[in-house]
Formats: structure tokens, sequence, C-alpha cells
């Protein structure tokens, strides 16, 4: 909140605790975990239709699960190879190079005449949660490829277990990946969306060559 004052009152350009997500449980936020990479070939292996595409995606893109899913056509430019999205919870428009292994995947794909359609249009009609829930489905994925975490919260009442791994280990994993590979946090917050409007400006130097180099640096699952 003193962060936001002070970029209101002009001190500062921006917040530099922009980035930070909610910690609703500190324990468990700290133990969330990340897949390693033969855990992913092995999602990838286990899954198929259109989860295989949605895992490849949330891998070398590092987006969420639900913009994933309401990714449509338009999004997509297969000529520029790079796919768009507009976060659904910060609102923030990131443009990220398409990885030659998935730029192939979709290349696959039968691109419909619309662009407006869904790219995955049975999965973008379920909800997130619920038994027949897209992070139960892939809670199942995870079960029959032998791709376990630890149960940091049983549930209780009304509320859900939490495990160490979920679809959203794919961002960590997306963003690790850049880490080791000495890809620089700027340019890791510019491909994951977690900037600030004003940050944004101050990365629009970052050409796609930058950005596009630091995709590439994430190897290849060999599905």
């Amino acid at each position: 909140m003193p962060f936001r004052v002070a970029v209101r009152q002009g001190y500062i350009t921006h917040n530099p605790a922009e980035a930070a997500e909610p910690l609703h449980n500190r324990d468990i936020a700290v133990e969330k975990n990340m897949f390693d990479i033969e855990q992913i070939r092995g999602l990838v292996a286990t899954s198929g239709g259109d989860w295989r595409g949605v895992i490849l995606i949330g891998f070398y893109t590092g987006a969420r699960l639900r913009d994933i899913v309401k990714l449509r056509w338009q999004s997509i430019d297969l000529e520029k190879q790079t796919i768009m999205f507009k976060q659904q919870k910060t609102s923030a428009r990131v443009v990220i190079p398409i990885h030659p292994e998935l730029y192939a995947y979709l290349l696959g794909l039968s691109a419909p005449g619309d662009a407006e359609e869904f790219v995955f249009p049975i999965l973008s009609a379920k909800k997130t949660s619920g038994k027949s829930g897209l992070s139960m489905a892939f809670a199942r994925i995870m079960e029959k490829a032998n791709v376990r975490g630890k149960v940091l919260r049983k549930r209780e009442g009304k509320g859900r277990t939490v495990h160490s791994l979920s679809f959203h280990s794919l961002r960590h994993s997306f963003n690790s990946v850049l880490a080791n590979a000495g890809v620089p946090q700027e340019i890791r917050q510019k491909l994951t969306g977690y900037v600030s409007a004003e940050m944004n400006k101050v990365y629009t130097h970052h050409e796609d060559a930058v950005l596009r180099q630091a995709v590439n640096v994430i190897p290849a699952l060999n599905f």
C-alpha cells in the first residue's frame, strides 16, 4: 500500500511490489513446487486431445490455465510466431514468441475459418474448480503419469486440498528454466506479465529477437 500511495503522489514511477502475488498462506506458498523436465514429458505423453496442447502452452509460455483454455485463434500469429494473452487475473497484455516445438504442434492443428473460435473449445466451457473442473482433470493426468506432489493442506469443510504440484507449477517451471539459463529478471517479467503499465513502457526496448532468444532456451520435450 505505501508503494501505491507513492506512485499516486508521483514520488516513484512504478510499484516495485506489483509482481508479488497475494500469499493466502505463507507456508503453503513457500512450498509450492515446479515440475522437472521428465515430469513434464510424462504429463505430455500421458495426456491426449486438447490437454496435450494446453500443457505444452503452459510450459512454453508460462500462461495460467484459465488464460490458455480461453485462447482464441485470433491470438495466435503463426506467421510472426507469437501468442498474445490478455491475462484475466491482471488484465496485462503479454505477447510471447512461440517456442519451435510448440510451433510445430500448433501447425498440426486444424485452424478454423473463424478466428474468434476457441483453440480448445471443449475445455473452454469448463469451470476451473469442482469435481468435473479443469483442476481435477489435470490432477487425474498427473496421477496417470505417476507425478505426485506433497499435500500441503487437507480439505476442511468447504475448503479444498492444496498440493505442492498443480497446473500452476508449469508457470513456475517456465520461469525457473529461464532463470537457470541466465535470462534477466526483467525479461522474465516481460514474458510472464509480472509488470505494471509503467514498467512495460520501460521495457519496450526489448526487441522480439531478445524475447525469442529467451524462450528458445527452454529445452524441447521431444514428445
